[in-house]
C-alpha cells in the first residue's frame, strides 16, 4: 500500500449497470489516489473478485441478473471478507435490513455525495490496512517456539 498524506491507498471495485455512474465514480475515486476497477454486472464482478483482492466493492443494488444483494450473498457464501457498500436510489427498509444482516459495510443512497464517498473509502481502506497488518503480525510470530520455558527465566530475564 502506498501512503499519501497519511492515508493508505486501496483497491476498489465499482459494480453498476449504468455506465455513466460507473465511470464518473471511478474517475472520482482514482483522483483520490486509489486503484479502481469497474464491472457492469454482479457476475462479472464475481470473476474479478476471484482474480484480485479488493479492499472495497461498491455495488448498485438494482441490476439485471444477480444484483447487489445477490453479489453480497455470493461473497459471504464464498467466505470472502471484502467490504461491500451497496448503493441505490430506491432503498427500502427491507433491503437495508437484509444488506446489513448479510454483512454489508454500508448502504449509500444515490445521488452519492463525493464527500461521503471519500470518507467512507478512507475508513474502509484504513480498517482493511490495519486488519492486514494485524494478521501479518499474528502469522509472523510463533508464540509456542519463541517463548523460553518457565525454568529458563530468572528475575525477569532469560537464564
Amino acid at each position: 500500500y502506498r501512503l499519501r498524506g497519511g492515508n493508505a491507498m486501496g483497491s476498489i471495485l465499482i459494480v453498476d449497470d449504468e455506465k455513466n455512474i460507473r465511470e464518473t465514480l471511478a474517475m472520482y475515486i482514482q483522483s483520490l489516489g486509489h486503484t479502481v476497477e469497474t464491472a457492469a454486472d454482479a457476475e462479472t464482478a464475481l470473476g474479478d473478485i476471484e482474480r484480485q483482492d479488493f479492499d472495497l466493492v461498491m455495488s448498485d443494488v438494482r441490476m439485471e441478473g444477480l444484483g447487489g444483494l445477490g453479489l453480497l450473498r455470493q461473497l459471504r457464501e464464498r467466505k470472502r471478507d471484502t467490504a461491500v457498500v451497496l448503493m441505490t436510489a430506491y432503498a427500502t427498509a427491507a433491503q437495508i435490513a437484509e444488506a446489513m444482516s448479510l454483512g454489508a459495510y454500508a448502504f449509500l443512497t444515490k445521488p452519492l455525495s463525493p464527500h461521503d464517498v471519500r470518507l467512507l473509502i478512507n475508513r474502509v481502506v484504513d480498517v482493511r490496512t490495519l486488519q492486514r497488518e494485524h494478521t501479518a503480525i499474528q502469522h509472523g510470530i510463533d508464540h509456542t517456539d519463541r517463548l523460553p520455558s518457565a525454568t529458563g527465566w530468572q528475575q525477569g530475564r532469560p537464564a
